[in-house]
């Protein structure tokens, strides 16, 4: 204690005398014109201790009353210095002037594309004097990080740039000039040249994104190739991004027309920018964007977060997601049965059905002799009946990567937008970024399912036939079964219409055999190889045709039609062949309309006259063009109102316009299944229109 004292004194003493002596000094010399007394002092005191402080601050008193305060170095002389001090030749004038108007000319090119301080006559004249430098790289050395107190300016700067002379002299990068996006942070005494001045946790930064083996930017470079591997075009924008994310006081960051400046020359297209910037957003870890404005953070970025939130995304979380999805996607157009693991979760029932495979079930190309030939042959405890109607799908193992991968991202959006916003602090800006991104992936993933589930079975005399649907129209709209759907019409294993000549032929009626049309519907459910008819209209408009030209009969409830318009047809009626349907046909059912030659002479009318009062009737009938009818129709005599009244309306090539109204009152009620399933898309197959429904 004794001691300290003691040297406080001495130190006390020592400094009184030496501001006593530079006040007589000072005086002196101010008294003469040919004497000068020159004080260096530093631009910043971070570095002294308060005793040393406070002895500064009593010699700028002492000096201030006869002080003239010089800066050495200042404006554009910064440019001089470096070169001198850094080369001993650097070329003439005249090749300065022609490397500034080659950048002044690109600069004009760029238009608004770079900002317009950079396309004055007067900045080219700063990159001559500036030559070989850009002069964007001396002012960010010299203006950020020359505001560190700790950065010596002019030394700090002449360091620094003779460590990346030396660097890229090594490399013999071809270009005009020096930019900031051309400092080797890969180089741990330039990068250290950084890192002292803020702080050891950005070295991590540096290594992740930017300067060393494994780093994102250089990797980037490589998957991209071409120009981007050739150039390091996402090396170079990190590097300039990092250099301008830092500086003592002031902006920190720039936009992308600054961005420009610090990378764009002779070699690189000048459309390159704004593609490698997007793509460092997306990779980077510590890469922020906020406002248009680019920098570096030693805080992860919303890819960090997300990187790590995909990480706790396990396969079977995946799979549940992929499976919610798909029932969302799947349409209406048949039964649909989801990964189905044995036979038994798949009925064996008349409706046509279509089975979406597990992906993690083995490809289509090794199940031949597993599930796809097992569902196909078994049903529950029995033998599978309905064959013909069931249809398999199955995935791409390569595009379900993919679509794996956009799940698993959807999925880490949405946990972090969940549960990671407060945790990491996430800016507003960022937020608003998460709400984007998880917008975009979730309407990829209904194109990368289509992609990926495009192995369609269906079953033919020969076993299970795989096609491959291949790939959708990017922006289609259509539903998971609709696509099969659309494929199966296109390849005419489904059909919506079917003309009376392939019946016959698939049933093989002959002229003098009948069929049902329950078990010839069945036959196509049931018989490989064989169409498969959309639905129970399908063969009822088959079977109208037919009747109607004649090439085979209707056995109906009282009675049997044949060269005529039939409207009600279901499945319990009989379809007769052509002779065997004359036979049956009784004479007053013949369509001669001509009056028996005895009923003429018996009544005394010759056939003449018989034509004569025809056409006189004829012609005094008053015709009528339109009929509305509007009546209520027992149950029971639903189908003598389709002979009796629209085919007599239809034979004159009437067009009719049918409206339904019903009205159905039960006890016991309706249940779901029957009006959705039945009534509902019974309607929807025939393309009714459905003014009203009301449930009460």
């Amino acid at each position: 204690m004794v001691k300290s004292d003691r040297a406080e004194e001495v130190q006390n003493r020592v400094m009184g005398q030496t501001l006593a002596f530079l006040q007589e000094l000072t005086e002196a010399v101010a008294t003469t014109k040919t004497s000068v007394i020159v004080i260096t002092l530093p631009a910043s005191t971070q570095v002294y201790d308060a005793n040393a402080i406070q002895s500064l601050n009593k010699l700028q008193t002492v000096s201030g009353r006869v002080e003239s305060i010089v800066q050495p170095v200042e404006g554009l002389e910064i440019y001089e210095v470096i070169r001198k001090r850094l080369f001993e030749t650097i070329g003439t004038s005249k090749e300065h002037a022609s490397v500034a108007q080659q950048y002044f000319s690109l600069y004009h090119e760029l238009g608004e594309s770079v900002p317009a301080e950079y396309k004055t006559t007067e900045y080219r004249s700063k990159i001559e004097k500036a030559y070989p430098f850009h002069p964007e790289l001396i002012d960010t050395l010299y203006e950020r990080w020359g505001s560190f107190s700790t950065f010596q300016r002019t030394r700090g700067v002449l360091r620094l740039l003779a460590l990346v002379l030396g660097d890229l002299y090594e490399k013999r990068l071809p270009a005009g000039l020096i930019q900031t996006s051309m400092i080797p942070l890969e180089n741990s005494s330039v990068k250290r040249e950084f890192i002292k001045h803020i702080g050891n946790e950005y070295d991590s930064v540096v290594a992740a994104d930017i300067g060393e083996k494994g780093a994102k930017a250089p990797q980037i470079d490589r998957e991209m190739g071409s120009e981007f591997a050739k150039q390091k075009i996402a090396t170079s924008l990190a590097t300039a991004v990092f250099m301008y994310s830092f500086s003592g006081s002031g902006r920190k960051g720039l936009n992308i027309r600054e961005l420009r400046i610090t990378i764009l020359r002779d070699g690189i297209p000048k459309t390159i920018v704004g593609d490698a910037v997007k793509k460092l957003e997306e990779e980077l870890w510590y890469f922020h964007s906020s406002n248009g404005m680019y920098s570096f953070k030693n805080q992860a970025n919303l890819n960090r977060v997300i990187v790590d939130c995909e990480d706790q995304i396990n396969d079977d979380e995946v799979i549940d997601e992929l499976e919610t999805i798909l029932k969302k996607q799947v349409g209406s157009d048949c039964e649909t049965y989801f990964w189905p693991k044995h036979p038994t979760d798949v009925p064996d029932t008349r409706k046509m059905k279509l089975v979406v495979i597990s992906p993690t079930m083995a490809h289509p190309s090794s199940q031949e002799e597993g599930f796809t030939q097992e569902i196909y042959t078994k049903a529950g405890s029995g033998y599978r009946v309905y064959k013909n109607g069931l249809f398999l799908l199955a995935i791409d193992d390569n595009t379900a990567v993919q679509l794996k991968q956009s799940i698993r991202r959807l999925l880490a959006l949405e946990l972090v937008q969940k549960t990671e916003l407060k945790k990491h602090n996430i800016s507003k800006s960022d937020q608003a970024e998460l709400y984007k991104k998880s917008k975009d992936e979730r309407s990829k993933i209904p194109f990368l399912m289509h992609t990926a589930y495009r192995y369609l079975a269906h079953l033919t005399t020969e076993g299970p036939r795989w096609i491959d649907l291949g790939i959708p129209t990017v922006g289609s709209s259509s539903t998971f079964t609709s696509r099969t759907f659309e494929y199966m019409v296109d390849e005419e294993i489904l059909l919506k219409k079917i003309s009376p000549q392939v019946i016959i032929r698939h049933t093989k009626l002959d002229d003098d055999g009948e069929l049902k049309i329950n078990n010839i519907y069945e036959m196509y459910l049931k018989t490989p190889g064989l169409p498969l008819l959309l639905n129970w209209e399908t063969i009822y408009g088959g079977i109208r045709t037919g009747v109607s030209q004649g090439l085979f009969g209707l056995r109906m409830d009282n009675r049997i039609a044949i060269r005529e318009t039939i409207f009600d047809i279901h499945g319990e009626m009989e379809i007769i062949g052509k002779t065997k349907t004359e036979s049956l046909l009784p004479k007053e059912n013949s369509k001669e309309y001509s009056l028996p030659n005895q009923l003429k002479k018996s009544e005394g009318i010759s056939s003449e006259s018989a034509d004569k009062t025809k056409e006189k009737e004829k012609t005094e009938t008053k015709l009528i063009k339109s009929l509305v009818i509007s009546t209520k129709i027992p149950w029971e005599k639903l189908s003598s109102v389709i002979g009796g009244v629209l085919a007599p309306l239809k034979e004159r090539d009437g067009t009719i316009q049918l409206k339904l109204e019903v009205k159905a009152i039960t006890e016991t009620g309706f249940d779901r299944t029957t009006l959705d399933s039945r009534v509902k898309e019974t309607l929807q197959q025939i393309g009714a229109e459905i003014e009203i429904w009301q449930e009460d």
